[in-house]
């Protein structure tokens, strides 16, 4: 494992970690109170004001990182113990535009329903670029349609290869760094990619015409801003993460989306997403003081997570080593 950590403020606040996939063991994903976040309809984007009460409904669903962990071990996956201390070197971080935010749907083949989605949300997407868990343990990044409970690929049926699966923007495919204009429709909160300020008047009036008659006319008007209007990108923070044949990279750092994804090709991936954004973001690790805690987060991060992705490494996270004058540094 190799990390990689900047924080010089006002210039650089960003994370690269770097794991080779023998190390990894198992990869989870959870949602908090699932049922309670497929009765709502997340944060809205699209109108100019949510009811504040409901609001309150979806941020009450979300959970500390550790109460995630704390329910996977529940669930029989063992990675605390009885006084939430690693049982287990896990790395954790987040999957936070589920629950939030449309087209962030998910599909788990031991919940029932087995795909989640927010009330409201369009599922209006031809395919879904989906973090894949196979059943086997392998994660890849896969373009999936759902039908009733079945995962498709093209015309092919893959229910049965597919442990677990959620939707991330697919920036960095098969080495090729992806264009906005390609994906731009797939950013429902449309301030991951560009720049206003929807507190002041000019900010509300570039936001209200980009959600005209959503979800029918979105793409086109989030172009038109993009191209036409001069709205300038948005340098957005973004969790990533990328794979290539050996490794898994977490890439926690600002850009847009070309910019991050640039990144991942350089730090070796071929396919990289993106998971959440801004104040979600954090890297969580097994070995801080004093029963984990957090390697990397942003600088506004707000604690509680509506879902987690945890991956799991060989072996167990206390080591017993023999006596000596040495040293020894375990991780």
């Amino acid at each position: 494992m190799r990390i990689e950590i900047h924080k010089t403020p006002g210039l650089r606040n960003d994370l690269l970690l770097e794991i080779a996939r023998s190390e990894v063991e198992d990869t989870f994903f959870h949602i908090a109170n699932r049922d309670c976040f497929r009765q709502l309809p997340g944060l809205l984007r699209h109108t100019s004001r949510q009811d504040p009460n409901v609001r309150r409904q979806v941020n009450a669903c979300k959970i500390p990182v550790e109460e995630h962990l704390k329910l996977l071990t529940e669930y029989g996956h063992a990675l605390l113990d009885h006084d939430g201390h690693p049982k287990r070197r896990v790395i954790v971080i987040g999957s936070r535009n589920v629950g939030n935010n449309h087209g962030f749907i998910a599909w788990q083949k031991d919940e029932n329903p087995k795909l989640f989605h927010i009330q409201g949300d369009p599922l209006n997407y031809p395919s879904y670029s989906c973090l894949v868990r196979h059943r086997d343990g392998r994660l890849a990044v896969r373009a999936l349609r759902f039908d009733r409970g079945r995962v498709f690929e093209g015309d092919a049926e893959v229910t049965e290869e597919i442990e677990w699966c959620v939707f991330a923007n697919w920036v960095l495919r098969d080495g090729k760094v992806v264009s906005v204009e390609g994906v731009i429709e797939q950013f429902y909160d449309i301030r991951h990619v560009l720049a206003f300020d929807r507190e002041r008047e000019p900010g509300r009036q570039i936001e209200a015409e980009i959600y005209q008659d959503y979800p029918g006319r979105f793409r086109e008007n989030s172009l038109r801003a993009l191209r036409e209007k001069g709205v300038p990108r948005n340098r957005f923070l973004h969790n990533c993460l990328g794979l290539s044949d050996d490794h898994l990279f977490i890439l926690q750092q600002e850009g847009t989306i070309e910019e991050v994804a640039h990144w991942l090709k350089a730090a070796g991936a071929k396919d990289g997403i993106i998971l959440d954004n801004g104040g979600s973001v954090f890297c969580w690790a097994w070995w801080l003081y004093p029963k984990g805690g957090f390697l990397f987060t942003a600088p506004d991060y707000r604690p509680a997570s509506s879902a987690v992705i945890a991956f799991v490494l060989n072996g167990p996270a206390a080591t017993h080593l023999p006596s000596g004058s040495a040293s020894f540094s375990v991780i």
